[in-house]
């Protein structure tokens, strides 16, 4: 059914460097387009013809008693004319190059030969999802959908098969669903190219995407967990380098008050001895800025003294 399906979806569509429907032509972008003057438009004697577009840009002439062809700037590069058929073959379109073209005839009488292009873009992979899957009986049963351009398909699979489905837009973009045994297809197609979307369901109903789930839902945490260990191991060794700072700190001033007090307990001593007592506080109202020499000084005597 999917095969017989996709020929004639595949005979329905010319896709070469242009195809015809209706009186319009159809080219993807980047391709060329032959344009043919139907035999049935030839006078019996032809003196010109030249091809124009519906800007009124000239785009060749030909002179039927000379053989001559005159190609115009703007086209000299992107076009080729046939002086026996005299066909025009228009090369790397784009999306502005859409529109009418015409091939003026002159002899014993005028005719034209008209066309209208438009070029395209090739369509892209359809997107096939599948929103469930669960094992009904002895065969799956599979919810999906089938996505592209603006165009979306739902349907369901069951027993081997699901209901052929088609939607198309106006602007000539078609999307087609088939089911056949153990497939899933979805196609999308335009004048000019066509995609194929397919997926292959086991008889176990097994998701045919769950390994590859896997493996990045494994990758991904494993990532999360590395760099929540980098990011404890940088703070611990930060609150560490930051405690050792914090207690170098606190046990200076303690060092300093030992010192202090160790030179102070002999002022202690002498405050018996009235001579040694009055002379210090002295010296003390004459060097009051300079505790740490008038500590010294202290000491000085009280040696001094114990000596004589």
């Amino acid at each position: 059914m999917a095969s017989a399906s996709i020929i004639i979806f595949t005979a329905l569509l010319v896709i070469n460097k242009g195809s015809r429907a209706e009186d319009t032509v159809y080219v993807e972008t980047g391709a060329s387009v032959q344009l043919d003057i139907q035999r049935d438009k030839l006078p019996d004697e032809i003196e010109e013809i030249y091809w124009h577009n519906e800007k009124s840009d000239t785009i060749v002439k030909y002179y039927n008693e000379s053989k001559r062809v005159k190609y115009y700037d703007d086209y000299k590069d992107r076009v080729d004319f046939n002086n026996k058929t005299f066909s025009l073959t228009l090369k790397n379109m784009k999306k502005t190059d859409s529109g009418v073209y015409t091939a003026k005839i002159t002899g014993k009488s005028n005719r034209d030969s008209v066309h209208r292009v438009s070029v395209i873009d090739a369509v892209k992979t359809p997107d096939l999802t599948l929103i469930s899957i669960w094992l009904n009986g002895n065969s799956c049963s599979v919810n999906f959908t089938c996505r592209a351009h603006d165009l979306k398909l739902n349907s369901t699979y069951n027993n081997a098969s699901c209901s052929p489905e088609e939607v198309t837009s106006h602007e000539k973009f078609t999307l087609i669903l088939i089911c056949s045994n153990d497939t899933i297809i979805c196609n999308h197609s335009n004048p000019v190219s066509w995609e194929t979307n397919k997926i292959n369901i086991p008889q176990n109903c097994e998701d045919p995407k769950k390994p590859e789930q896997q493996i990045d839902s494994i990758t991904h945490r494993n990532v999360v967990i590395c760099m929540v260990a980098v990011v404890l191991v940088v703070l611990l060794i930060f609150l560490f380098i930051r405690g050792k700072i914090n207690k170098g700190t606190k046990q200076k001033p303690n060092t300093v008050y030992e010192e202090v007090n160790t030179k102070i307990k002999p002022m202690e001593t002498i405050k018996g001895d009235s001579h040694i007592y009055d002379q210090i506080l002295a010296q003390t109202k004459e060097e009051k800025e300079e505790n740490s020499t008038i500590y010294h000084t202290v000491g000085q005597h009280l040696q001094h003294q114990a000596r004589d």
